[in-house]
């Protein structure tokens, strides 16, 4: 038990002197240093959930080496974030043409699902916030399901799906711009909104908290364009919208921990805080691999490689391995199960090489293509669950924002090069003036 306790203090220490060693060679925080705050929090919480009596008996015994794979790797993937200084991009360019034409592809999938969203309110938000067994009894119904093959129907509705998440970088651009209509950025708000609302009637709340944390990033990311008016707006929004989503995730969460408010407690601290604890007991050596089914599965199998993309499928083949695809041990962790620790270091490396390079910021000026860049390295940074662009739903979201991401970086190629080498020029791009009461 001691030792256990010295190793946690270590990796507490890490994250406490990266985080002291930034605020000393850095003069603002902003998003860098919101995100090593965020990893020495959780760092801190998984030293006290190991040392909990109630959860005690989910973890095996602690050693030294995961945990220092484990900082250096998150450190080696989100050395992009750390090196890009959101307060030196005085503008973000893009094509408004296209802009209004990929909002407008999203808010047609977003009428495509709102029937299901509203039948989904209908049946299921009553029950949620007011019947003891309906988290459990949610949860079990979701797994069930996506254990089950997809049909080509499904296929469908996730695509739809894929497009709606970018709903939430749209509309984070389009209330900087300025330039677009009020229609357009309430219709994007709505639609990034139905996915945590879908997620927790369904018994998942990692949908509403991965959706909160990356929203708080982006926000501070664009802090420095917004005038005091627009950043009380969007507090004002941000209350109602957290509040609309605390309810039934509160709700859910008493549901699923027994109704017990210590309980419900310390479900939470575990939800956030596992991660690094399973992956310092068996993400470095899991008895074998999962040949890239979790991270990207549905490639390999659109590629006609065998992916695996049922979770049944999944867990089947892999149950001779320590720990299965149910238990969160975060992003690194989820890499190192597919691909083993040596694989995964090679692909943060080349990662980190081409992501730092794409984020560099010219004169200025950061191109709405970078920013869906940053936006998929910051997601996947935050990955302290899990990956979050795993499984069908998350590969093929991924593969729509990068997709997205290489359209804009076209339509925009030569305009911007005039940008990057003129700042008199101005292409669909309002300038950083945060002290300017229009705005």
């Amino acid at each position: 038990m001691v030792y256990n306790i010295f190793y946690l203090n270590i990796y507490c220490c890490l994250w406490i002197i990266a985080l002291i060693l930034y605020r000393i060679t850095h003069k603002n925080f902003g998003v860098r240093g919101v995100l090593l705050s965020t990893y020495t929090m959780i760092a801190i919480c998984s030293a006290h959930l190991f040392c909990s009596p109630e959860y005690r008996y989910l973890f095996d015994d602690l050693t030294l080496f995961p945990f220092i794979y484990l900082f250096g790797s998150m450190l080696l993937f989100s050395s992009p974030i750390l090196r890009t200084d959101e307060n030196k991009i005085k503008r973000i360019v893009v094509n408004r043409k296209w802009f209004i034409y990929c909002s407008c592809f999203i808010l047609a999938c977003f009428l495509f699902r709102l029937p299901t969203l509203l039948t989904n309110v209908q049946e299921r938000l009553f029950e949620l916030i007011f019947s003891s067994d309906f988290g459990q009894e949610a949860y079990s119904e979701m797994r069930t399901r996506s254990s089950q093959h997809r049909s080509q129907g499904d296929f469908v509705s996730v695509i739809v799906n894929s497009s709606i998440g970018l709903s939430l970088p749209f509309f984070f651009y389009a209330v900087y711009s300025r330039k677009f209509s009020l229609w357009m950025v309430l219709g994007l708000a709505v639609s990034a909104f139905t996915t945590p609302i879908l997620g927790l009637l369904n018994g998942s709340r990692y949908a509403a908290g991965k959706f909160v944390i990356v929203s708080f990033f982006l926000f501070i990311f664009f802090l420095h364009f917004y005038s005091d008016k627009t950043k009380r707006k969007l507090k004002f929004f941000a209350i109602l919208a957290g509040a609309l989503i605390l309810i039934p995730f509160s709700a859910l969460t008493l549901s699923r921990s027994g109704g017990d408010g210590r309980t419900t407690y310390m479900f939470i601290e575990r939800y956030v805080s596992e991660g690094a604890l399973h992956f310092n007991n068996h993400a470095l050596d899991a008895n074998g691999t999962r040949e890239g089914n979790f991270t990207a599965g549905t490639y390999k199998y659109l590629l006609g490689l065998n992916g695996l993309i049922s979770s049944k499928d999944r867990l089947w083949k892999y149950r001779h391995m320590k720990m299965n695809e149910s238990i969160f041990s975060t992003y690194v962790g989820d890499f190192c199960l597919d691909y083993g620790p040596f694989i995964t270091i090679i692909i943060f490396s080349v990662c980190a090489f081409f992501f730092t390079r794409s984020l560099r910021i010219r004169n200025g000026t950061f191109t709405f293509s970078q920013y869906l860049i940053y936006y998929i390295v910051l997601s996947i940074s935050l990955g302290f669950f899990q990956y979050p662009w795993g499984l069908i739903n998350g590969n093929l979201e991924l593969l729509v924002t990068v997709a997205v991401a290489i359209l804009f970086h076209k339509v925009s190629r030569s305009r911007v090069k005039k940008l990057a080498n003129n700042s008199n020029v101005d292409y669909e791009s309002p300038s950083c003036q945060c002290n300017n009461p229009q705005l």
